[in-house]
């Protein structure tokens, strides 16, 4: 267990290390660029030494914050390529973002848009690349047998399934399933046989009675325990017996397959309890995506504000009446709020020939 722990952080460590050097790069190309070969006069303000002492950390900081929102830093994950592409995207942007609000907002310098162009775009490259090229590195490593857990699962119910399918289909999460261990009454037929055959070094290993025994035998480290749980006794002697032989012991509810998938982990007093919620969302994903509705909604209304301007002024010439259609509306732990629109109705007109 200590093995696995100081691999975690030696894993996370060298993201950020990386990652730090690749927003330096990125932060001095940008500058490089913008100083050495002008697409616009340079200004005083954009010599002031003082500007990129102010700017770099900013950067930095809210770069590597966004990151670890997006949760880049986790080990043993799926790097799939899509959501590789949509993490870094989000992380650059609000990133940049930030350093705007930062510079203009908050330290009132003039800061170059062509250098925050600059970031944006090369930024997404070098972490995109660097992304891929990591990904490729932990498939290497898994095609070698470096730093893998070897896993067993229990069961074969919904929840085995589509783990051994994420095991098999993301390689680069550094887990190999040796097989299933299953419970004597349950019914295995030659087509699931031959599914977990496909989905596993070994297929189906054998049965519940046994797994201490199959764990020793496989030499695994990891065992996901799916299925029907024994009596509390029974689970309790299983877990201490293999957790001092260094084995890492997770249990999937049994919500997973009678409920939503989206659970909430809660305690209260000593208590931990598992509660059903339809809202996915959660924790740092909440925070994530609150932190991005606040910063996109303030920089596009500064982007569009001439336009809203426009809007406003046809719409007021146009017919009597206010400018905006106001409506409260439900939010959130049931919180009223209030709606503000361009109206596109007249008010009282009873001519019905004129289109609402």
């Amino acid at each position: 267990m200590v093995k696995v722990l100081h691999k975690k952080e030696i894993f996370i460590f060298s993201m950020v290390a990386m990652d730090t050097a690749l927003i330096t790069l990125t932060y001095i190309i940008a500058v490089y660029l913008r100083l050495n070969f002008p697409l616009f006069a340079k200004s005083a303000a954009l010599l002031n030494p003082l500007n990129y002492k102010v700017s770099y950390p900013v950067l930095l900081f809210s770069w590597l914050t966004i990151l670890s929102i997006m949760r880049q830093y986790e080990p043993r994950r799926r790097w799939n390529i899509q959501d590789i592409l949509f993490s870094i995207g989000v992380a650059v942007t609000v990133g940049t973002l930030l350093l705007l609000v930062f510079t203009y907002g908050v330290f009132h310098m003039q800061f170059s848009r062509l250098v925050l162009l600059y970031l944006w775009v090369i930024g997404i490259i070098l972490l995109v690349l660097s992304r891929l090229f990591v990904r490729t590195l932990l498939r290497w490593f898994y095609a070698q047998d470096i730093a893998i857990r070897f896993v067993i699962i229990t069961g074969f119910g919904e929840a085995a399934k589509n783990l051994a399918q994420d095991y098999k289909n993301y390689p680069e999460m550094l887990y190999k399933l040796r097989g299933f261990v299953v419970d004597k009454n349950a019914k295995i037929t030659a087509k699931d046989k031959r599914w977990a055959k496909e989905f596993s070094e070994k297929g189906i290993l054998g049965y519940m009675d046994d797994l201490v025994d199959i764990v020793r035998k496989e030499q695994v480290t990891y065992v996901v325990l799916t299925s029907q749980l024994p009596d509390r006794e029974k689970l309790r002697d299983i877990y201490d017996t293999l957790t001092q032989e260094g084995v890492d012991v997770k249990i999937v509810p049994m919500l997973y397959e009678l409920g939503p998938k989206f659970l909430d982990f809660d305690e209260i007093g000593t208590v931990p309890i598992i509660g059903l919620r339809e809202i996915p969302m959660a924790g740092w994903e909440a925070v994530g995506k609150r932190l991005i509705d606040i910063v996109g909604s303030f920089v596009g209304l500064i982007l569009l504000s001439p336009l809203f301007l426009v809007v406003a002024i046809l719409i007021k010439k146009e017919s009597e009446g206010p400018v905006f259609f106001v409506q409260e509306r439900i939010g959130q732990f049931a919180r009223p709020f209030k709606m503000y629109k361009f109206r596109t109705m007249y008010i009282n007109h009873k001519n019905t020939s004129h289109k609402t």
